[in-house]
């Protein structure tokens, strides 16, 4: 099959598609997904032994002081003699004094805390301070603060189920894993043919909703590549797929139907329009080609140009 024809049928194809409206039967996965706050502590230890190395973090253990103007130099705004101060205390560290030494001087609470590890939102003082734990002592600007800290332990631990914040980290977890597992295995059902309207209908019960897609490019509904796939299957057929906010819905196509056109329809007159271009290069092409061939001669580039342009009209 020559590129011209395969040019113009998947033109073709791609023109019927924007008039063709797909019926569609869908469910939200998210209806089948068991929910966070029912997941059991025997749940929870079971995943918690079964990824152990992997849930495993780094704690630190350390102290730290907070430096602004008015307990570094007794004043309310940050001036020169401010920072000169923040830059002996830099000069200290890089000198080798200890955390201890830098404040003898300096009268400032010291906090201590023990076995921590950072939060997913990373805002605190002590988000920040772990987030640099591989220096043991340094000085670290935090908004209108300096920070002058001091590690004193590192070492991993196993998740603990009692702490709060883990556990609601193990929950989290938990629960991506069942959405995943559960879309997994429909998929795989549905790829080995073993997945049929009883099981659809049984899993939607009263979730099933419907809705026609009009054209190829409606993705009021579903992402873009999603309605592409939808276009690509056999009435009867079920897939997966997900909409701009990547919800993951379980459709069946139903029904496809073509919509009434005429010549004045804009997508047609745009495959019309396409196909024409392609035709003009086509008979250029091949108009090109047949004078080297046949005379085996280097024609001049006005005369060329002129015939070209005669075929453009």
């Amino acid at each position: 099959m020559t590129n011209k024809y395969m040019y113009f049928i998947a033109n073709w194809k791609m023109f019927e598609e924007h008039k063709k409206t797909l019926d569609i039967e869908y469910l939200a996965m998210s209806s089948q997904y068991k929910e966070r706050n029912s997941y059991t502590n025997e749940e929870l230890e079971q995943f918690v032994k079964e990824n152990a190395d992997q849930l495993k973090r780094d704690f630190i253990d350390f102290k730290y002081a907070i430096l602004n103007p008015k307990n570094l130099i007794g004043l309310e705004e940050f001036n020169q003699e401010f920072f000169d101060e923040i830059d002996k205390i830099e000069n200290k560290i890089s000198q080798g004094e200890t955390f201890e030494s830098i404040l003898e001087n300096i009268n400032v609470d010291i906090k201590e805390v023990n076995k921590f590890v950072a939060s997913s939102a990373m805002e605190s003082n002590e988000d920040i301070i772990y987030s640099k734990k591989s220096t043991k002592l340094d000085i670290i600007e935090n908004g209108d603060n300096f920070l002058l800290y001091s590690i004193t332990d590192k070492y991993e631990l196993e998740a603990d189920l009692n702490d709060e914040a883990t556990r609601d980290d193990m929950i989290e977890l938990v629960y991506q894993k069942g959405k995943f597992d559960l879309n997994r295995s429909v998929i795989e059902e549905i790829q080995k043919k073993e997945f049929d309207n009883n099981k659809f209908n049984e899993m939607g019960a009263d979730n099933l909703e419907t809705i026609s897609l009009n054209s190829i490019n409606d993705h009021n509904t579903f992402e873009e590549n999603s309605v592409k796939i939808l276009y690509s299957l056999p009435i009867n057929s079920f897939t997966l797929v997900s909409d701009k906010n990547n919800e993951i819905y379980l459709v069946k196509v139903i029904n496809s139907k073509d919509n009434p056109y005429s010549e004045n329809d804009d997508n047609y007159l745009k495959f019309v329009q396409n196909q024409n271009t392609e035709n003009r290069k086509s008979i250029l092409a091949s108009y090109d080609q047949l004078l080297n061939n046949k005379y085996n001669v280097q024609l001049n580039q006005k005369t060329i140009d002129r015939v070209k342009n005669y075929f453009k009209w």
